[in-house]
């Protein structure tokens, strides 16, 4: 199944990812497991343009890997290496983005709408709600 429609009550760790045409949440087991993903399907790689990068951007996830690090603390650096082409715009549980720990990002109140008298977390009765919105956010 392809990252980006497991279901985030399942694979917990989530990277909301863009380029100039999308923006999508993926969804893996660990931090771990994204940066995994990541180097094993050149996620990033077939996005740049520039040798020089792409070779950059390989050396960055290699070295986390073998460190044993999760793809969240490299988010930085490879976005400095990526300019616009690729950006990481967020890392972190699907319990942290449900309570609104998503610094810079509407999803939630864009899930509810401008109507909604809601606010605060996602509140158990909207999460079925609110993974269908977030598979579909961005496409």
């Amino acid at each position: 199944m392809v990252a980006n429609e497991r279901d985030p009550r399942v694979f917990p760790f989530g990277v909301h990812a863009a380029d100039s045409t999308v923006s999508v949440f993926s969804w893996y087991a660990d931090a771990t497991d994204a940066l995994r993903s990541y180097v094993e399907q050149d996620l990033l790689i077939h996005l740049l343009d520039d040798q020089q990068t792409r070779d950059a951007v390989s050396r960055i996830l290699g070295e986390a890997l073998v460190l044993g690090e999760g793809l969240d603390t490299v988010a930085e650096v490879l976005n400095s290496a990526t300019g616009d082409d690729s950006v990481i715009l967020w890392c972190g549980t699907f319990a942290e983005l449900c309570g609104g720990e998503y610094a810079g990002s509407d999803v939630v109140d864009d899930f509810r709408g401008d109507s909604s008298e809601v606010s605060g977390p996602i509140t158990p009765g909207e999460i079925a709600g609110f993974v269908e919105f977030i598979r579909e956010h961005g496409r």
